[in-house]
């Protein structure tokens, strides 16, 4: 009887045994598995962080071009505006050389008309002179023939 009590104690303790050793070995693989999941977690909000800085990076680049976009945009508008308003400028300043040049022909369309009209009523007091000196002329000599031959008659 004593030898199988010895032999159930031993197998007891056998049982013992393997369950600590199961036991250990559970508490071993949850202790790798804790272990895993922290490192899995570290990696993850590693992972995650890098992705946020990334995420920031690129917010910041997007913001940057965004701003060099608009500046761009802004320089383009501003040198449309400037270049309207050259436009604009050169336009009225056309229009006034248009109307300088006009007033200038017509000026000089006067001028030249009242050149014209100056020369033509010269011309004409020219040749009334002219005639009354022609006449003044005839006058004299009829009355100088009328003299003589009152003379002769005499």
């Amino acid at each position: 009887g004593a030898r199988g009590s010895v032999e159930l104690d031993v197998a007891k303790f056998q049982e013992e045994t393997l369950a600590a050793e199961h036991g250990r070995r559970e508490k071993a693989v949850r202790l790798l598995d804790d272990i895993q999941k922290q490192m899995n977690e570290k990696q993850i909000l590693k992972a995650e962080q890098k992705r946020t800085e990334e995420f920031e990076t690129n917010r910041e680049n997007i913001y940057a071009e965004a701003k060099k976009d608009m500046t761009r945009m802004r320089y383009e508008r501003e040198m449309q505006r400037i270049h309207e308003q050259q436009q604009a400028r050169t336009r009225v300043a056309e229009s006034l050389v248009d109307t300088l040049r006009k007033q200038t022909f017509d000026e000089e369309a006067l001028t030249e008309k009242t050149v014209q009209e100056k020369m033509r009523l010269e011309e004409e007091a020219a040749a009334e002179k002219e005639r009354k000196t022609v006449k003044v002329k005839q006058e004299i000599r009829q009355h100088l023939e009328m003299e003589k031959e009152r003379h002769r008659q005499e």
